[in-house]
């Protein structure tokens, strides 16, 4: 067993290792007080409303924020009945998040599927309790995650303030206030947290 010093270490390099590949990947939205965000949120929501949590990531990339997700998940020891499904439709980024995963010990409680997101989305079985996507097919997934969140589930979307995305769609759909309590966090990039009520 590691102590805990070596385990914080052993996920900074590891962090540092998916930081990287990320970049050589030309994904460029990665943001570390993003990641602190989503953690801490995830953290929180899992001690104060369930014990065990189900969490689809769509667009992993190479694994970043999954990893993030993933110690949110084992921090706060829901880890040996929780589940964590990040789906990633290119086969090197699936490859190099599963390896991140294994490195980290996280394979028992976090899987990463190869293919088309929707299509994986729709199969997956409900109910889910946090959904986080990364990148801009934001409204085309939106209708599928609406019918598959628990009430009171968390939908996180990063990057809905980048201008190329053109995100004003998805934005308007989770300002519906019968739908969806929201708030959105100016970071670099732009991240928002939603409740389904």
């Amino acid at each position: 067993m590691l102590s805990f010093q070596k385990k914080i270490r052993k996920f900074s390099e590891v962090i540092e290792i998916a930081k990287n590949k990320s970049l050589e990947h030309d994904i460029y939205t990665i943001d570390v007080n993003e990641a602190y965000i989503v953690y801490t949120v995830l953290y929180l929501y899992t001690i104060l409303h369930r014990n065990c949590i189900r969490v689809i990531e769509i667009n992993s990339g190479c694994g970043y924020f999954t990893l993030w997700i993933a110690k949110a998940i084992k921090d706060s020891r829901a880890d040996e009945c929780s589940s964590l499904i990040s789906i990633e439709s290119n086969k090197t980024r699936t490859n190099i998040t599963k390896e991140l995963i294994k490195a980290l010990e996280f394979s028992y409680f976090a899987k990463v599927l190869e293919g088309n997101p929707k299509e994986i989305l729709e199969l997956i079985p409900e109910p889910i309790d946090v959904v986080l996507i990364n990148n801009s097919k934001y409204v085309e997934y939106l209708r599928v995650i609406y019918y598959k969140l628990r009430n009171r589930g968390l939908l996180i979307a990063r990057n809905i303030l980048d201008k190329e995305l053109n995100s004003l769609e998805f934005i308007k759909e989770i300002s519906d206030s019968n739908k969806w309590l929201t708030t959105i966090i100016r970071t670099k990039h732009g991240l928002s947290i939603s409740i389904k009520p």
